[in-house]
């Protein structure tokens, strides 16, 4: 048997089939605006690349990485989990980085996982056993081929810094980055 005869029947048997979850969204643009409109939120350049994952994910997550003040915490927590909710109908929750640990096992069991402010969390302590939670979460999304919206202020390296290389370069495998940079948008 040829080795390509062999491996496909385990392409067809599903063994090596992608169980990632991808979509093609062509409303997105729309849904973007309306809701940037309803939260009188003033629109930034750097959302346009927000919106063009929104409308394509090419199974890959979102890294929202940058400034403060710049819409990050307004798109994680108000306007994707309804986009889930309106495109795909799924209902997806966005943690605070500091309930990760509190919730580590629901979150773990989840397809689509949205954590706000990830590097403000402290470390899980049970029983003087110290863990970081957050790389947990992206190991367990690379494997079951999850798809991650993270926001966060820290940079590559400050990430790397406290989560690992590995962390570090598992997110840029699996999710898009957008850098939000510029001045803070606070009153």
């Amino acid at each position: 048997m040829e080795i390509a005869d062999f491996l496909k029947k385990y392409t067809d048997g599903g063994m090596f089939k992608s169980d990632r979850i991808s979509w093609n969204i062509p409303v997105a643009g729309d849904f973007f605006k309306e809701a940037e409109s309803q939260l009188e939120m003033k629109h930034l350049p750097e959302y346009d690349n927000v919106i063009d994952w929104m409308r394509s994910n090419n199974g890959r997550g979102l890294l929202i990485i940058g400034n403060n003040g710049r819409g990050k915490t307004m798109i994680a927590k108000n306007i994707l989990p309804v986009f889930f909710d309106y495109a795909l109908g799924k209902i997806v929750r966005c943690y605070h980085a500091t309930e990760i640990n509190d919730n580590a096992d629901f979150i773990l069991t989840r397809r689509i996982v949205v954590i706000d402010d990830v590097g403000t969390e402290e470390q899980f302590v049970k029983y003087g056993e110290r863990r970081w939670i957050f790389p947990e979460i992206v190991d367990r999304a690379e494997q079951k081929e999850n798809i991650l919206i993270i926001t966060t202020n820290l940079s590559p390296d400050e990430i790397e810094r406290k989560y690992g290389i590995r962390t570090r370069d598992r997110l840029r495998a699996i999710c898009n980055p957008v850098l939000f940079k510029g001045e803070s948008m606070r009153k």
